[in-house]
C-alpha cells in the first residue's frame, strides 16, 4: 500500500518503502533513485551544502567557514 508524501522515519515492511507521488497519484518506489527522480515533475530541489563548501580544510584539521 502506497502512502502520500514523505515517509516517515525507516521502513519496517516492504510496503513501507512505496508512496504515492502527490501530483501524478502513481506509487513509487522510494529505494529507486530513477523513480524518485521522474516523479520530481519539473520541481526545483534545493541541494544541501556539501562539506567543502561549509568548512575549509587545513593541514592541522578543518573549520567551518565564515557565514556572509
Amino acid at each position: 500500500m502506497a502512502i502520500e508524501g514523505k515517509p516517515i522515519g525507516h521502513a519496517q515492511d516492504e510496503p513501507e518503502h512505496f508512496i504515492r507521488c502527490t501530483i501524478c497519484g502513481e506509487p513509487l518506489d522510494m529505494r529507486d533513485l530513477a523513480q524518485v527522480l521522474d516523479h520530481l515533475h519539473e520541481q526545483n530541489v534545493e541541494e544541501e551544502p556539501t562539506f567543502s563548501e561549509l568548512f575549509i580544510v587545513t593541514k592541522v584539521g578543518w573549520s567551518r567557514k565564515p557565514t556572509k
